[in-house]
């Protein structure tokens, strides 16, 4: 059976079922389908050990594996092959990467873990046609600055242990909240009131909401 998994390793565990400590036991795995048989199946990847237990690394994030196993003896006569068992390897980008505005200029951005040892994480603009690396961080969130108002942020994120980089999540966006507007009244009549503001900085394809009370809104 799988005891443990994580980005790119399984380690599984049997009973020796009355069989000695120097019994012979070869494990098959693959993340393909490959039939039982043989010294090593075709399409399947082996290894030998005479433990009750054996972890395989060098394993692909993400990624589903078919293990199974079987005994020989002295002899090198084997048993038949044990039922296949299966398991999914941890991912290896985070899963969940969301972004919400702070103020006019800034937004902050939050990711799942990754469950590697030694984490941190690579943070890139996606806005540019090659995503720029904006800051490498061990924490789980990051506040970008610079915005202007109501403008568009987008960013993917990869894992980092090491030397070794992971590939990157999906692209998040949010956007900078917009400035508020200065308005003043500029022509008013028995009937009628004008009322025009200044966008504060604001891009001009935002809406504007305009509300009007007789009692001061109470």
């Amino acid at each position: 059976k799988v005891t443990e998994v994580s980005s790119f390793s399984a380690k599984l565990t049997w009973g020796a079922n009355g069989n000695p400590v120097n019994t012979t036991y070869t494990l098959a795995y693959g993340s393909g389908s490959f039939s039982l048989g043989g010294i090593c199946p075709s399409g399947a990847e082996c290894t030998t050990t005479n433990a009750s237990t054996a972890t395989i690394k060098g394993l692909i994030p993400g990624t589903t594996f078919v293990f199974s196993i079987y005994a020989s003896n002295n002899d090198g006569i084997a048993t038949a092959y044990h039922s296949k068992v299966s398991t999914r390897t941890v991912t290896d980008r985070p899963d969940t990467v969301s972004g919400s505005p702070i103020g006019t200029s800034s937004v902050t951005w939050t990711w799942s873990a990754v469950p590697w040892d030694n984490i941190s994480y690579n943070v890139y603009s996606a806005t540019p046609a090659v995503p720029a690396l904006l800051t490498n961080t061990t924490e789980r969130f990051f506040i970008q600055t610079g915005f202007t108002p109501s403008s568009t942020g987008m960013v993917l994120i990869t894992a980092v242990s090491g030397s070794l980089e992971g590939p990157a999540s999906s692209t998040a966006t949010t956007h900078s909240k917009a400035a508020a507007p200065q308005p003043r009244f500029t022509e008013t009549t028995s009937l009628t009131t004008t009322l025009s503001w200044d966008t504060n900085g604001n891009p001009s394809d935002i809406p504007y909401a305009v509300s009007y009370s007789t009692d001061n809104f109470a």
